[in-house]
């Protein structure tokens, strides 16, 4: 019971979104582990780059043995998100979606739909794809159209395209669905309503139980940055 409140805690942390103004980032995406500061968040440990790769050697060799587990390629494209080796997670993404679009993806603020879709728009538009992101995030939305981070996503990936009212429009969408902060404040920022450039951060989890080929309950936190120009 304690171990899973303190799980539960971590998730409520991680999932917490926070803003900041930092005039010296424009232009720039900044990444957690760029600072050092990923976390197993499962069991509190700092950034490790020999367990990571330990974790990644595993579930190649799993991958090598069971190639059709889209589970696998997921959870391996999901820890390449969270070193920023967008170019790596993008192949595994693109596989695990070939082979089935719906996996569990762990993430718990994921859609229901295409999960596997959803993470596949995110590494796209990080990688500096926005056309790729907003086409596989619009068939993501086509198919879960409540779900307002896809909105949301779409709309910052259009920001990045040049396309200032097509951000509006789904941001806009995204906050009619769920009051959430961030799209108030990214929203009063890109309509010229902030008075200072800002940082938006927020998180994509990915969280898989004990079970092989991981020999331990581990976790990744993919953090987002978002610079509104």
């Amino acid at each position: 019971m304690k171990r899973a409140i303190e799980i539960l805690t971590i998730f409520l942390l991680v999932a917490t979104v926070m803003s900041c103004s930092d005039r010296s980032s424009h232009g720039k995406r900044r990444h957690l582990s760029d600072t050092g500061k990923s976390v197993f968040f499962t069991d509190r440990r700092p950034f490790d780059r020999k367990l990571i790769d330990e974790d990644i050697s595993r579930l190649s060799k799993a991958i090598s043995e069971n190639p059709k587990d889209a589970r696998l390629w997921v959870a391996r494209g999901f820890i390449h998100a969270a070193l920023t080796d967008f170019k790596r997670a993008i192949s595994d993404f693109e596989e695990a979606a070939r082979l089935d679009p719906n996996t569990d993806t762990a993430d718990p603020y994921g859609p229901k739909k295409s999960a596997v879709l959803y993470l596949l728009a995110l590494a796209y538009w990080q990688n500096g794809q926005p056309a790729e992101a907003i086409k596989h995030f619009s068939i993501v939305i086509d198919r879960n159209p409540s779900h307002a981070r896809s909105r949301f996503y779409r709309g910052m990936a259009s920001l990045e395209a040049g396309n200032r009212a097509n951000a509006i429009k789904d941001i806009e969408a995204a906050l009619s669905l769920q009051k959430e902060s961030m799209y108030e404040q990214v929203l009063g920022e890109i309509k010229g309503q902030g008075g200072q450039e800002a940082i938006f951060a927020s998180y994509v989890i990915c969280f898989h139980p004990n079970k092989p080929p991981q020999n331990r309950p581990f976790g990744y936190i993919w953090e987002i940055q978002h610079q509104v120009r």
